[in-house]
């Protein structure tokens, strides 16, 4: 029996840097293409578009009850709003051809905001070269 090389490449969406949240890192540009794919399109589509593009936000600091900061109102260039209804739908839009996108000896295993990739290689030289090639995946 030869023996298998294998890695585990995991990645945890919801620790995306500067946000702590898996939806917050969706790109619009991609999401719509993906509805588009889908076959969302016209009225449907543009409401999509709607809801996600040129969304403002800021942030409310309460310093005590009668002192209340707030600053500048920024545009949401990425993500989906949270809380949503649609958010985790979304999302998962977004991620779920994944694992039809990774290929050479590689499996993709997503749960909620978690997506782990297992590579494997029965040449242990060949397995070592590309152990954390992420080019290999596609």
């Amino acid at each position: 029996m030869m023996n298998t090389n294998m890695a585990l490449l995991v990645a945890d969406y919801s620790s995306s840097g500067e946000s702590d949240n898996d939806v917050d890192c969706v790109n619009h540009d991609i999401l719509i293409a993906k509805l588009e794919h889908c076959g969302i399109q016209d009225v449907n589509l543009n409401w999509f578009k709607s809801y996600l593009i040129d969304r403002k936000q800021r942030i409310k600091i309460s310093v005590n009850k009668n002192q209340t900061h707030y600053s500048t109102w920024e545009t949401v260039k990425q993500g989906v709003p949270q809380g949503s209804v649609l958010g985790p739908l979304l999302f998962t839009m977004y991620i779920n051809d994944l694992p039809v996108s990774v290929t050479h000896d590689s499996k993709a295993i997503l749960f909620a905001d978690d997506t782990s990739v297992l590579v494997t290689d029965k040449d242990f030289t060949k397995f070592k070269q590309n152990e954390f090639s992420t080019d290999e995946l596609r």
